[in-house]
């Protein structure tokens, strides 16, 4: 509905929405309900807002919660037809915003991990308030006043029966054991493929020094994706982003990819391999039917020295390169706050010397302390962002060589990320 966040709405993004019709992710009300058919106290200069209001828009903010990502506008009436038609302004809309959102968040249970709500002026500080809610991993919710937990039903939100609730109960229950042990299957994979490349590397003469290794970047949907959704999309063969590190002074280094050959069809998704002619590394990248992507690299190299060197680069391009990946599928989807699990590893011999940025080049290097490293639990939920992520990924990546975790490097994710989506939408 809307790609951005909602305090960067402005009154011509509302007046776009007139001529839409209600669906089971998009709602308008005119004004405040009450239970009398009078004006809400709000309405008449009050600085309050009636009981009924409350629980009349927490109950479509549970349903969506339980359902879908969904939008509600308030301040917007309907034709016969269920579509906007007219404007009806909210006195001080931005405190009426900031209201409704503290009522509605302790109003349901369980806690929401997901809504926003704000007020969008028109004029003299009058305007509607609009409030998204992202689909809830935490569901079944409801509403703790009445006990009623609610799903959407097209444009309508009606109460759940006891097999409702222990169903969709359920399912979120699955749905996480899935994860869990799609991420652990993935690691034992990565973890054979390295050492397979391994063994192939024992018959290398005795004066060649081979150290071989590889890293994995892997996110996954906490939420439900269709298969049509990915099988039907040609936009999610996705080119590379152009990524570029920023060091503390200024300066900018461009993360180099590998030349991937074009995506083809697998069993549940698409696929791409590529190999690096400059350095002995093949890399895989696949997007599944279920929304999983990832990207992994196997490398491997045959020094004819005692020095064992891993440029940072060649790991980072293919952690950032998964980031934007996901932040573009969920814009491709019209999800833009879809929630994604993240699971990053890699494994390089004991004191392999990782060629680290400095404010000089490439000149720092690092000894690596532990040969296996893998990290976990990093989710991007709501307002979190693939900048927010690639931070947390760097420290600990570093922490792992004996780095301080002070020393992080941002990459401009939004003019990546940009960039991608326009040439995929010029496919």
């Amino acid at each position: 509905m809307f790609s951005q966040k909602l305090s960067q709405l402005k009154k011509s993004d509302i007046e776009k929405l007139l001529g839409s019709r209600e669906n089971d992710e998009l709602e308008f009300k005119q004004t405040l309900a009450t239970r009398s058919g009078n004006p809400d106290p709000w309405m008449e200069g009050q600085k309050e807002i009636g009981k009924h209001a409350k629980s009349d828009l927490t109950k479509e903010v549970v349903a969506f919660a339980n359902s879908a990502e969904g939008v509600l506008v308030l301040g917007i009436g309907e034709d016969e037809r269920n579509c906007a038609a007219s404007f009806h302004l909210l006195p001080d809309c931005q405190v009426l915003a900031d209201r409704l959102g503290q009522s509605i968040l302790s109003s349901v249970d369980p806690k929401l991990e997901q809504l926003e709500c704000e007020g969008v002026e028109f004029e003299a500080k009058s305007g509607v308030v609009v409030i998204r809610v992202g689909a809830s991993g935490a569901a079944p919710h409801r509403d703790r006043d009445s006990k009623e937990a609610y799903s959407r039903t097209g444009d309508k939100s009606e109460p759940m029966g006891m097999r409702q609730i222990q169903d969709m109960a359920l399912d979120r229950w699955r749905g996480r054991a899935e994860v869990e042990m799609e991420l652990s299957s993935r690691t034992l994979e990565f973890e054979r493929n390295v050492k397979f490349d391994r063994n192939l590397g024992l018959s290398a003469p005795e004066e060649v020094f081979l150290w071989c290794g590889g890293w994995r970047a892997t996110s996954f949907p906490l939420e439900k994706v269709f298969r049509k959704d990915i099988a039907t999309r040609q936009a999610f063969r996705l080119p590379d982003a152009n990524l570029q590190l920023t060091f503390g002074d200024g300066r900018r280094s461009t993360l180099h990819t590998p030349e991937l050959l074009n995506w083809r069809p697998m069993l549940r998704g698409i696929i791409c391999e590529a190999t690096n002619p400059n350095w002995p590394e093949w890399q895989k990248r696949t997007i599944e039917a279920n929304g999983m992507m990832e990207i992994k690299v196997s490398a491997a190299e045959h020094l004819r020295s005692t020095e064992r060197l891993l440029h940072v680069n060649s790991v980072f391009v293919s952690f950032a390169q998964l980031l934007v990946m996901t932040e573009v599928f969920r814009q491709l989807l019209d999800r833009p706050r879809m929630e994604f699990a993240f699971e990053f590893e890699w494994i390089v011999p004991n004191l392999l010397n990782l060629v680290m940025p400095s404010s000089q080049g490439y000149l720092e290097r690092l000894k690596a302390h532990t040969e296996r490293n893998r990290l976990r639990n990093i989710s991007m939920v709501g307002d979190t962002g693939v900048a927010d992520v690639w931070i947390e990924l760097q420290r600990e990546f570093f922490q792992s060589f004996g780095r301080s975790v002070g020393n992080v490097y941002p990459i401009d994710f939004d003019i990546a990320v940009r960039a991608v989506l326009e040439t995929v939408r010029a496919m």
